[in-house]
């Protein structure tokens, strides 16, 4: 039944989209339609659409950076996120999204500054104070493997900090 429902919804939409090419309302629940199937291949291009046509939600810019993501586009993903960033350097999401796809990507020096500019905008996330730390160690997985040779001066004791912030911000979320 709920298959029958998103085809009838996909037709309509469909032709929506070609009465109105230029709605990006049209293009996004075209996306979340193909999105709730799974379909993230064929969402792709109304995502791309949505994002040209809409300058005021950065909430489409995120959900293409992530439907990329998921299809392992980290490349084309984190070039989206830069260009969107340009758009919406307040967005904390986003500058986290940018960061973790520059580490992710291998090169963690890169990351370091979106990264910062998430957590400056947003200091509440433990979990992106660990991805900072990591990047911060130059992408090892633990301080055990983080040979202080290797590390800029002060890098490990900056790594300790963000980690024992974010331990702190999880116990606090215990409590």
């Amino acid at each position: 039944k709920k298959k029958g429902e998103h085809q009838r919804a996909l037709e309509t939409l469909l032709a929506a989209a070609l009465a109105v090419p230029d709605s990006a309302e049209i293009n996004i629940s075209l996306a979340e339609t193909y999105l709730a199937q799974g379909l993230i291949s064929e969402a792709l291009p109304h995502l791309r659409r949505a994002s040209q046509l809409s300058r005021h939600e950065v909430g489409i810019d995120l959900k293409l950076v992530r439907a990329l993501e998921t299809v392992g586009r980290l490349e084309e993903a984190r070039d989206v996120a830069r260009d969107a960033r340009q758009k919406w350097p307040q967005d904390a999401e986003l500058a986290f999204t940018l960061g973790e796809l520059t580490y992710k990507l291998g090169d963690p020096e890169a990351a370091l500054e979106p990264l910062r500019d998430a957590l400056a905008l947003n200091p509440q996330n433990a979990a992106w104070y660990e991805v900072f730390a990591r990047a911060l160690l130059g992408g090892a997985q633990s301080f055990v493997f983080a040979s202080a040779a290797e590390l800029k001066p002060g890098r490990l004791s900056q790594a300790h900090a963000l980690l024992e912030k974010a331990m702190d911000l999880h116990s606090a979320s215990f409590r």
